[in-house]
């Protein structure tokens, strides 16, 4: 077998010229075996190197203005809408990529890993299984132990529908 003459190629050769068929095609409509056809554009944001995915902007800059974000620097607030995420690769609810929601952490470290029921019905849940960490002031960000309690999937999404009767938990009923 025989390869490609051009330094780098590791391309088998099947023609007389001993060029693979790229080069070949290369030196007989451009003139040079090292034509590149074209030559990747990179982001338009001045100090990104990255090549551009669309409008002239790299992925990570094309989601960013998707999203109203500012161009550059680090992201120091986090979302309203979103979780605050940790890594932490050993903790019991740790997903495959080694993260835990701080909330669904915190609750779990406080109350152990136990089983525990629903604040709002009562009925029984399990950790992994159907508990859902329920934010009760509606702030994701604030996850101090008193403001988690576990829910069920039908009362965490009920409290959220407009119009949606207010929840009582079952604690405060009984007195």
């Amino acid at each position: 077998m025989k390869f490609c003459t051009v330094a780098g190629c590791k391309k088998v050769s099947e023609l007389k010229s001993g060029l693979c068929q790229m080069h070949n095609w290369r030196l007989v409509v451009h003139g040079d075996v090292n034509y590149v056809p074209y030559k990747p554009t990179l982001c338009l944001l001045r100090g990104c190197n990255n090549k551009h995915k669309g409008h002239g902007l790299c992925q990570k800059h094309l989601v960013r203005k998707r999203r109203g974000l500012p161009m550059f620097g680090v992201l120091r607030t986090l979302h309203p809408k979103r979780y605050k995420l940790i890594t932490k690769p050993q903790h019991p609810l740790a997903m495959k990529n080694g993260r835990v929601y701080v909330h669904r952490m915190v609750l779990y470290d406080e109350v152990e890993g136990s089983r525990l029921p629903c604040f709002w019905c009562g009925a029984p849940l399990e950790w992994k299984v159907n508990l859902h960490v329920d934010h009760r002031n509606h702030d994701r960000h604030n996850n101090s132990p008193t403001n988690l309690v576990p829910s069920c999937n039908s009362c965490n999404a009920g409290r959220m529908l407009i119009g949606s009767i207010k929840r009582v938990s079952i604690y405060t009923r009984r007195s």
